[in-house]
């Protein structure tokens, strides 16, 4: 079972309701022996990508808890949580090949071509043939995810977003015009006003990875405010992590311009219909709750309120 500490799991117990979160333990348990066989079963050469879990900093239960957080918007959509899981098992495990140093053509095709290429075009270029089929067979099997391609891409420009130089600005650049032809005019109309290492910092969040396997699925729009949302969190939780693998941070944001953010965010959230308010509420006050060792105090109320503005209104 995961290991939770007990205050996690009391918070998960009260938040959602000890069945439903006894319900995400259990399907994402059985992701992770999904992922781990498929690794298995692939036969993968590269060192690194045979094992399910390379991060040397994360444990691998923060990776399944983080699923299980990722999950709570589908509670009574037993399929999407399986993929949600499954996904965010692999998006760590990508991540961490690409942040190894195993994308150098990356760099370069955005620097001299002025694009971002395509997952399949950056995996044709691992030497391992065993670890190109596994990725293709997870992919061939999320199809159906609207914001696949999408959703990977960016995570790939997450391991350059915060480098220094030309091949930091070129590949932010390639970022903004992703998100301008994506957001079309939702960027034109707000979005793009937000300051630029928040922008940056969704790199790191991905919501539409997740989202995306929604029935209906969100529109991306939502689902980058999500990412906007979850940036911040993510940037505290992460921080010793990108430290010590020397992938280039932003500059130290201040607590009140970071909790400044969130509210706005929350305020722009509100001019989108949800059907799943309720259960995203549940999910931020959750994603609170789970970092709040590493919030500072204002952020994290800055987290409250938000979720406290998603709250049906009788």
């Amino acid at each position: 079972m995961i290991d939770l500490n007990n205050k996690l799991n009391a918070d998960l117990n009260q938040i959602l309701g000890t069945p439903y979160a006894e319900l995400l333990r259990r399907a994402v348990m059985r992701a992770k022996v999904d992922f781990e066989r498929g690794i298995t079963e692939s036969n993968i050469r590269l060192a690194i990508a045979a094992n399910p879990h390379p991060s040397q900093v994360h444990t691998y239960d923060d990776t399944l808890t983080q699923a299980m957080l990722l999950a709570i918007p589908s509670l009574g959509h037993p399929d999407e949580i399986t993929a949600i899981a499954l996904m965010t098992l692999f998006s760590h495990w990508i991540d961490d090949l690409w942040d190894a140093g195993h994308t150098p053509q990356l760099e370069a095709i955005v620097l001299q071509q002025k694009r971002v290429p395509s997952v399949d075009e950056i995996m044709t270029a691992f030497p391992d043939r065993h670890l190109q089929q596994f990725v293709r067979g997870l992919l061939n099997r999320w199809s159906s995810n609207r914001y696949l391609d999408l959703g990977l891409q960016r995570l790939m420009l997450g391991s350059l977003v915060f480098s220094r130089g030309p091949a930091g600005d070129a590949v932010r650049n390639a970022h903004d015009k992703m998100l301008q032809v994506e957001l079309g005019v939702f960027w034109q109309g707000g979005l793009r006003t937000y300051a630029s290492e928040f922008i940056s910092l969704t790199t790191k969040a991905n919501q539409e990875l997740f989202q995306g396997f929604e029935s209906p699925s969100p529109g991306f729009a939502q689902s980058f405010l999500y990412s906007l949302l979850y940036g911040p969190a993510l940037y505290y939780h992460d921080f010793n992590e990108e430290d010590v693998m020397d992938q280039g941070t932003p500059e130290t944001i201040s607590p009140d311009r970071v909790a400044a953010h969130i509210r706005q965010v929350g305020l722009d959230l509100k001019g989108h219909a949800d059907s799943r308010a309720d259960l995203r509420m549940l999910q931020i006050y959750a994603v609170t709750e789970s970092f709040s060792n590493v919030l500072p105090a204002d952020v994290a109320a800055a987290y409250r309120q938000v979720a406290d503005d998603l709250q049906p209104k009788p």
